[in-house]
């Protein structure tokens, strides 16, 4: 594993959800909880990376004994969403209920271009790509949330209620915290 301190400042962005290690809580399939390891995301290779003295080591996902880490106030777990060639990937938990809305994080890398006619070199770069947003159902399938109007198909009898709600809270599917009202209203109220 390449330490991200040796070569961060000749690259734009970066591969993490944070770039600092965080101490961090791990928790087991058993709930049991492990806490005081330094622990970082990297979004771009989906790896939670350990780091122990001088020495850094990636969690498996494929065998996790961690199914959830919390670091800082985000939670993340592992979900069965094919990542390149795992057939796991880490996703922020936006909401725990009957349904549960997950997040999986991506994240590009744009190899450094040589300068051309009238355009100077560009560097190496990461680019966040937008976030995408999974509903877990109560029977365990994980359902790709594109927009509000894909969540008829979880509720094919309650589209009514669900638009007639969106719109008069005024959800926007962007934004994180409207997304966990809409999850709030599901559980509680639409079901």
């Amino acid at each position: 594993m390449r330490d991200w301190e040796s070569y961060k400042e000749s690259v734009n962005g970066s591969p993490y959800y944070n770039d600092e290690f965080k101490e961090a809580i791990l928790i087991s399939k058993g709930n049991e909880e492990h806490k005081g390891e330094k622990v970082r995301y990297n979004i771009f290779n989906d790896q939670m990376e350990l780091k122990k003295g001088e020495q850094y080591f990636c969690f498996t996902k494929d065998t996790v004994q961690y199914y959830r880490i919390k670091l800082d106030q985000t939670l993340f777990e592992v979900i069965p969403i094919k990542f390149k060639s795992s057939p796991f990937s880490y996703a922020q938990v936006i909401s725990l209920g009957k349904y549960s809305l997950f997040t999986i994080h991506e994240v590009t890398f744009t190899p450094s271009e040589k300068p051309k006619a009238y355009q100077d070199a560009k560097p190496p770069q990461y680019n966040r790509q937008s976030p995408k947003y999974y509903i877990k159902t109560p029977k365990g399938d994980f359902v790709k949330m594109k927009n509000f109007k894909q969540l008829g198909e979880l509720f094919p009898d309650k589209i009514a209620e669900l638009e007639k709600y969106i719109k008069s809270e005024k959800l926007k599917f962007k934004k994180i915290e409207d997304l966990k009202t809409l999850m709030v209203y599901i559980n509680n109220e639409l079901i």
